[in-house]
């Protein structure tokens, strides 16, 4: 059995699960748990539902060194589950880019500090509410929301001014229109043009809507970033897209970011559009993330329910729940191991970057749609390979979770036409000689990094993660630098 965690501990268990009455026990996706507050006690018990209308409860034995629980779906299927503790680490920080179920919150009635809340049961649905109690009785329970007053996701309403490079004014045709369902379209005789959008308050964006006009496809954006900034100087990159394809007029797109944060200030800055020198809209809608801010009540053991409330917290990078390394940002929970790791290191040409995530998007298929996970932090400016993977190991809830490779967007990427990202091999000799994915012969000078372009890295990731190749094999000719 591991050692037994304290209560500022992340939780991963191994789970098994069985049909009511069968007797028979099969893995399932593992269980991660962190609920973390100031005066906090290890849970006994907690309950959580998900949009997609499953429902979870599971207790806990002292320590949190074995669970039981079970899992309703929403068709009423129900699955009794049992779990180890698989282990465990501290939690000192962490923002939304720990996971899709991990949360931050400013506790603003019913307590003091921070609440953070991190369940993670495998699904991808986002996650509705949540109750929890210690072994002392103490409790809580509380339902996640939008930022906006009336709890729907929803915020195009706080966007205060619309400001565009372009549009024909003449027609009215103006980017005003975008957050005007009133209004007709917005256009604009040029096929780059940047739009900023000011919110009257500083909101977490999750997803995003654009919708195409009423004629002339060619004028359709197929490629764009996606901004935002709290300050209007400062900006970092939210999203990335090309290749996109409205086959309708007056359709909705969705896209979603990966990593959200409260900002005031968005800039769309298109770059190409579908065949035109001319672009043009309908709307532009923006949702906020549905965890923005909780209600709910606590108890306290014999004393009456209290309000609770709370705010998310804006992450100040895309930052880890797992590490032992003061001030890093590495997360490697809820990235799926197919997909490019990415770390940037340099952070002196936004425009470079914006490239470098828009080549990282290209599809290997028509219609696939790829989401590489991006690790943008400053505190790893200028960072050698060596403390990224020191950090990333530190990071992982198990050595199984290291992605094979890691692509680093360092200052050749940056500065060279192509961008060639670092690909680096996360796996040494020793490890590999373990099960025999290496020899004496390798022994002597192993590949462990060389460049490879943005949109060549999707397919080396994709093909690692199958099993298809090794890194050697992709790295070939290609090899441009070895680490010893």
């Amino acid at each position: 059995m591991p050692p037994l965690p304290d209560e500022s501990d992340v939780f991963r268990f191994e789970l098994r699960r069985s049909a009511p009455g069968h007797g028979e026990w099969a893995p399932a996706p593992p269980l991660t748990v962190h609920v973390g507050e100031a005066g906090a006690r290890p849970l006994a018990r907690l309950s959580w539902a998900t949009a997609d209308g499953t429902r979870y409860a599971m207790a806990f034995a002292p320590g949190m060194a074995q669970c039981v629980g079970h899992r309703r779906a929403a068709d009423g299927g129900v699955t009794e589950l049992r779990g180890e503790l698989a282990d465990s680490g501290p939690c000192s920080a962490y923002g939304d880019a720990a996971g899709p179920r991990a949360y931050a919150f400013d506790v603003e009635e019913g307590g003091q500090g921070t609440l953070h809340l991190w369940i993670d049961d495998g699904g991808t649905a986002p996650l509705c509410s949540a109750e929890w109690s210690d072994a002392s009785g103490d409790s809580r329970s509380l339902a996640l929301c939008s930022a906006t007053a009336s709890g729907t996701p929803d915020v195009t309403h706080l966007v205060g001014e619309v400001l565009a490079t372009a549009q024909h004014v003449r027609a009215g045709e103006v980017a005003g229109n975008l957050i005007d369902p009133s209004r007709s379209k917005w256009f604009a005789p040029h096929d780059r043009v940047t739009i900023d959008f000011r919110l009257t308050e500083p909101v977490a964006v999750e997803r995003y809507l654009l919708t195409s006009a009423n004629d002339a496809a060619d004028r359709d954006p197929s490629a764009w970033t996606l901004n935002g900034s709290a300050d209007g100087g400062s900006w970092s990159v939210l999203d990335s897209r090309s290749g996109v394809s409205f086959t309708e007029r007056h359709q909705s797109k969705e896209f979603r970011i990966a990593a959200p944060g409260a900002y005031d200030h968005y800039r769309l800055d298109i770059t190409r559009s579908s065949g035109s020198p001319h672009l043009q809209l309908s709307s532009v809608r923006f949702l906020a993330a549905a965890g923005a801010r909780f209600v709910g009540h606590r108890g306290h053991a014999g004393g009456p329910p209290v309000v609770y409330r709370g705010t998310r917290t804006a992450p100040p990078g895309r930052r880890t729940a797992l590490s032992g390394t003061a001030g890093a940002g590495m997360v490697v929970h809820g990235h799926d191991g197919m997909y490019p790791f990415v770390v940037r290191t340099d952070f002196g040409d936004d425009g470079a970057w914006a490239r470098v995530i828009t080549g990282l998007r290209e599809p290997i298929e028509e219609d696939d749609e790829v989401e590489p996970w991006i690790i943008e932090d400053r505190g790893y400016e200028g960072a050698p390979v060596e403390t990224l993977l020191q950090d990333l190991r530190a990071a992982a809830p198990a050595p199984l979770d290291i992605p094979g490779v890691i692509f680093v967007a360092d200052g050749p990427t940056m500065r060279e036409a192509r961008h060639p990202l670092l690909a680096v091999r996360t796996e040494t000799y020793d490890e590999a000689a373990e099960y025999g994915a290496a020899g004496p012969e390798d022994a002597d000078e192993p590949i462990m990094s060389f460049r490879i372009a943005p949109d060549a890295a999707v397919e080396l990731s994709v093909n690692l993660g199958l099993g298809n190749m090794d890194f050697e094999d992709f790295a070939g000719e290609g090899v441009t630098e070895r680490m010893n």
